[in-house]
């Protein structure tokens, strides 16, 4: 399972869901610094929490979307 999927951190834990998809998990002291990365994988990925970060990254990819539609 391990080689599917980068080691991006030290604190990185991968979980195989049954559906054949990754659940992978960090343990960080600040997230925010995460949001340009995440938005890197597009619709590839769906942060589970915190809540506050996937608002983040939610209002992020809005303000992306907008350069598109105008």
């Amino acid at each position: 399972m391990t080689d599917r999927v980068n080691r991006y951190h030290d604190s990185q834990q991968i979980k195989e869901m049954p559906d054949g998809s990754l659940e992978v998990s960090f343990l960080l002291s600040g997230a925010q610094e995460m949001i340009p990365w995440l938005m890197t994988w597009g619709s590839t990925i769906e942060p589970l929490e915190p809540q506050w970060l996937r608002q983040a990254l939610a209002e992020q990819l809005a303000k992306a979307l907008e350069i598109y539609h105008t």
